[in-house]
């Protein structure tokens, strides 16, 4: 494609004058016309010289003179190949600027775009163009980087100032443009009014500017929020780990603004308006599916508190959105069970079952759709993503036992196929305070029969062991004994460790069982090899989910702790000590253990001193037990960590008293009656 081939060359001859002030009051889809070679080849050699190492302050001063220069040409220079991507990057160097005049520079781009507008949404370059652009008006909006660079600069910040009343003074026309809430209120009533965002949401270029725009109405960065996910291996990792009820955290933050507030409720009820029909075609499709998802996920106030007067007509919307949705014609359960399996409307699904009211969830989403489907659901490729997010909302103790009943028979197939994700939330569902002993025994036994009949080839492996994959370290380590340690620690140097990311999440939450419904799974874990044990401490999964849990297991367990740190001890302390991730279980090990299991690792330690201190994490564990003050003062040693173990019972069980008479203060106090409504 060629510069000028994504604008029209003799459309929108509309250049300076009378009626250019008239149309850029208006918003329009108009094509903006070509821009000319002079002006472009200025905007190339704009980008040369940002990406040049020039100071910030010249930085500054180049940006805000190369938008002065640009007016009335925005929209062109925003619609070519070349110069989009010039103009993105000076739409994001502006954020160094001061807020005034940020604000100024956004409020005449906006209006000078207005009567194009509908055509930049569409367009494959400006589109982009348009994202950044409502990124930038999130940081004036938030009072974001305002002046962040120039703080310890007075006189640059004093000439910035004074250079910014001087601009004001002499661009008197910008005082009589709108506001830049009043221009985003504006447009987005202009999009709800005339059902055009229901052709922006089907654009594959105007869906991206959409979900921008709700976004910002939503208070949220949309360069964050629409930011893609990470490549590679740790993709998956930070996907597992991230936190619960995440939609790239969209409800991170409260929305303070009123006027954004209604717009979003107005969006949410123009859409609850819809034709069934129509919301189904949406949820299925790759473009506005994700604008649904976003739409669904802001406007939700189950997991919020917003003001009553809002929640009451934001709540209604909601869920009548949510019925056309799962109601399309059909019973709710068939319907749930067809878009469950969608590989593109499950993600919708997955936002209704995290986001919807505890009313709403138990009448309609577990009585109704969930309940005895969920082994069959379960065992879809696409669908047990819907379960797992069910699983993880679960409210009441009697549902969790109605899922376990389900999914028990499925349990040792998800195990075969090496499908752990029903599994983990399972299991974590489990480890709460409401479940009853009984429950989570039968939990951990099921698990453990389905390891064992998945796990043909076992051998000598414990079911944790083949969980988590641990059978990939060589037996010249494993069954050596008179390996050296210091021989050790070469060759395990060279072991590339691969556990099995979700059997360490399995096996964690299993772990948080209370005392005695898990003895089979921590005989399982104390079970391995000595070896091995080292170099699940130094994996960066293993040693943070598993074995740490380990060593801040409360005193029921702790003869896990024991017998895991009698394997690790001497043998292996400085090698795991000398590890990035290995020497935060050392030190969760000395802070938890008992007086002869400090003395044992500091005794380790203190043998090997001179080599830790060369050693980053080495020395942080050193400094951490003290090796040095008991190498000098043995006894000095033993009175300060007595004294330690003292302070910390004592702030246990102040805490345990500060919570109890809160809890004592919360029962006796008097409770408030609700004042019945006149019926007049």
């Amino acid at each position: 494609m060629s510069d000028g081939e994504s604008v029209d060359n003799g459309v929108a001859e509309n250049d300076q004058g009378e009626d250019n002030d008239q149309a850029s009051s208006v918003w329009g889809s108009e094509r903006p016309r070509k821009p000319d070679e002079e002006l472009v080849n200025y905007i190339a050699s704009v980008g040369g010289s940002l990406a040049s190492a020039i100071s910030e302050r010249e930085r500054k001063v180049l940006v805000a003179n190369v938008f002065s220069e640009i007016s009335k040409n925005e929209a062109s220079l925003a619609g070519n190949k070349k110069c989009s991507v010039v103009i993105e990057q000076l739409l994001k160097e502006i954020s160094k600027l001061s807020v005034k005049k940020r604000e100024r520079i956004l409020r005449v781009f906006i209006c000078n775009c207005r009567p194009y507008f509908g055509w930049l949404c569409y367009n494959r370059f400006s589109s982009h163009v348009i994202q950044t652009l409502f990124g930038s008006v999130f940081s004036v909006f938030n009072n974001e980087d305002a002046d962040s660079n120039t703080v310890n600069n007075s006189v640059e910040n004093d000439e910035e100032e004074h250079e910014s009343d001087s601009e004001d003074e002499n661009n008197e026309d910008d005082e009589d443009l709108p506001s830049l809430q009043d221009m985003v209120t504006d447009l987005t009533e202009r999009l709800v009014n005339t059902e055009e965002w229901w052709n922006l949401m089907f654009d594959q270029c105007g869906t991206h500017t959409l979900r921008s725009l709700i976004c910002l109405l939503s208070q949220q960065n949309p360069s964050l929020v629409l930011k893609k996910p990470p490549k590679g291996k740790s993709r998956r990792y930070k996907s597992l780990i991230a936190p619960k009820g995440n939609f790239q955290q969209v409800n991170g933050s409260t929305n303070k603004n009123e006027e954004f507030n209604k717009l979003l409720v107005l969006m949410l009820s123009t859409a609850s308006r819809w034709e069934a029909t129509d919301t189904q075609e949406a949820c299925k499709n790759n473009f506005a599916s994700p604008v649904l998802q976003l739409l669904l996920d802001v406007t939700a106030t189950a997991k919020s508190k917003p003001k009553k007067n809002k929640s009451k007509n934001n709540s209604r919307a909601w869920e009548t959105l949510v019925n056309k949705i799962l109601s399309g014609g059909t019973e709710m359960k068939d319907q749930f069970k067809e878009l469950s399996c969608h590989p593109i409307c499950s993600h919708v699904i997955q936002i209704i079952v995290t986001k919807c009211s505890n009313t709403f969830f138990n009448e309609h989403i577990f009585n109704d759709c969930l309940k005895g489907n969920l082994s069959e659901l379960s065992s879809h490729h696409v669908a047990n993503y819907v379960i797992q997010h069910a699983l993880s909302d679960l409210r009441e103790q009697d549902q969790i036992s109605i899922a376990f009943d389900e999914l028990e028979g499925g349990i040792s197939s998800s195990l075969l196929n090496n499908h752990l994700g029903v599994v983990w939330k399972l299991a974590e569902s489990c480890a709460n305070e409401l479940v009853s002993d009984s429950l989570q025994k039968r939990v951990c036994k099921a698990i453990l029969n389905g390891i064992r009949a998945s796990r043909s080839n076992m051998g000598r492996m414990s079911s944790i062991q083949a969980l988590i994959g641990l059978s990939n370290i060589p037996k010249s380590i494993s069954d050596d004994p008179e390996s050296k340690e210091g021989d050790l620690s070469e060759k395990q140097k060279n072991v590339k460790l691969s556990v099995n990311v979700l059997g360490v999440f399995v096996s964690a939450s299993l772990l948080r069982f209370r005392p005695g419904t898990n003895r089979a799974v921590l005989e399982s874990i104390a079970s391995i090899e000595a070896a091995e044990l080292a170099t699940l401490c130094k994996d960066p999964v293993a040693g943070k989910h598993l074995i740490e849990t380990i060593m801040d297991l409360p005193k029921g367990h702790a003869w896990v702790r024991q017998r895991i740190l009698n394997k690790l001890v001497p043998d292996f302390v400085i090698s795991i000590s000398e590890n990035r991730f290995g020497w935060h279980v050392i030190r969760k090990g000395f802070d938890n253990g008992t007086t002869n299991e400090k003395v044992r690792i500091v005794k380790s330690l203190a043998k090997s001193s001179s080599r830790l201190a060369g050693n980053t994490f080495g020395a942080r564990l050193l400094n951490h037990c003290k090796v040095q003050l008991y190498k000098q003062h043995p006894d000095h040693w033993n009175r300060d960590q007595n004294q330690n173990k003292h302070r910390q019972s004592k702030k246990k069980e102040n805490m345990k008293n500060w919570l109890d008479d809160l809890e004592a203060v919360n029962k006796s106090a008097p409770k408030k009656k609700k004042r019945k409504k006149n019926s007049s």
